[in-house]
């Protein structure tokens, strides 16, 4: 497989890059517009950004010449080519010479059926309070030469899912939310290896199982599942072996199983796991939400009690403002914006503090006039 390379060289003077395009059969690529991005990242001015363009010479080549040097700025190489995009790894200029960047550029198609594209998945979910949160890592490997360009990929999420984001850090690869549909998988896969990553969730409500339909990539060959699990939990994965119970790295028991596809099986679509036996929440929940509005009754009866005089004046706005707090942790608790855990804590936090000012005074502040 043909590699990118940049490489410093005692043949170029400080300040110099000489970019050397390339295609899939190695040959210079002549007359192709190549962009120079720079970075300027110093604490007195910040971050900033810049482009310069060219196109190459009869030999494939440009010559960028009185660059700036050291850590504070940053390059990268790149090329476009029939919807595609070819960058080398950022890299830094050094005091002493120059560097020597080799960037190939490939023929492209949208069918991952004429491409020798193949990859694995890990799916970890996790059940929280009130959700159940999933992440998602593909690893897609292209062993031809020819580039993947997805063209309208999108992985359909169940219904109801909330919070998508993506991690998109050293990868050019792409993952838009489409509301209420999924996740739009946009980028170039080049030959080489692509790494990339997503979060989503699905509100929980307490019932005994749940069934969740994690959508892959296409041609997934082999995909890990991962649950960390109470004891009595059981994790059941369409098509994969019992899962495994292991202890993970911080010491938690996860549930593990994975499955590699033989040639004559079809990839896998979809990434179906029911987690059953789950914990359901007991009358706690149900208390606590009674115990914050009785103490959200109390905190209001006691701002319509009497009057202060301006000596108090300053407990007076601390309990307003406790009280408003109150109020806006009840408006999204009830939104589900906060879980029960959060919720409780901080609910006791500002009881807490009310009852610390009603104990300075010795009888209830006044109320907000």
């Amino acid at each position: 497989m043909l590699q990118d390379t940049t490489e410093e060289s005692k043949e170029l003077r400080p300040g110099t890059i000489e970019i050397s395009l390339r295609n899939e059969a190695d040959a210079p690529i002549a007359g192709a517009l190549v962009t120079l991005g720079i970075l300027h990242n110093t604490v007195a001015k910040g971050e900033s950004r810049e482009k310069v363009a060219r196109v190459t010479d009869a030999q494939g080549k440009i010559l960028f010449e009185h660059l700036e040097t050291g850590s504070a700025v940053a390059y990268r190489v790149s090329t476009a080519r029939d919807g595609a995009t070819y960058a080398a790894t950022p890299f830094r200029l050094g005091p002493a010479m120059g560097s020597k960047v080799v960037l190939h550029s490939y023929p492209v198609t949208s069918d991952v059926d004429r491409t020798l594209v193949v990859g694995q998945a890990i799916v970890y979910a996790e059940l929280k309070e009130d959700r159940i949160q999933v992440q998602q890592a593909f690893t897609v490997f292209n062993f031809g030469k020819t580039a993947w360009v997805p063209k309208d990929l999108l992985l359909a999420l169940p219904e109801g899912y909330t919070a998508l984001t993506s991690s998109q850090e050293m990868s050019d690869i792409v993952i838009e939310p489409v509301e209420k549909r999924g996740a739009a998988i946009r980028g170039t896969f080049g030959p080489g290896r692509h790494d990339f990553e997503m979060k989503w969730q699905l509100p929980y409500s307490g019932d005994k199982s749940v069934t969740i339909e994690a959508p892959v990539p296409p041609h997934m060959a082999a995909a890990r599942v991962i649950v960390p699990a109470a004891q009595s939990m059981q994790v059941d994965a369409t098509g994969f072996p019992k899962p495994q119970s292991r202890i993970d790295a911080s010491g938690q028991r996860v549930l593990l199983t994975e499955r590699q596809l033989n040639r004559d099986e079809p990839a896998l679509k979809t990434v179906r796991i029911e987690l059953s036996n789950l914990p359901t929440p007991g009358p706690a929940r149900y208390v606590v939400t009674l115990t914050a509005a009785v103490a959200l009754v109390f905190g209001i009866v006691l701002l319509a009690i009497g009057r202060t005089t301006d000596a108090r004046g300053r407990l007076r706005e601390r309990q307003s403002q406790v009280l408003s707090d109150l109020e806006d942790l009840e408006r999204a608790y009830l939104a589900g914006d906060v879980g029960p855990k959060t919720y409780e804590r901080e609910r006791r936090i500002l009881i807490d503090r009310l009852a610390e000012i009603v104990a300075t005074t010795g009888n209830p502040v006044a109320s907000r006039a």
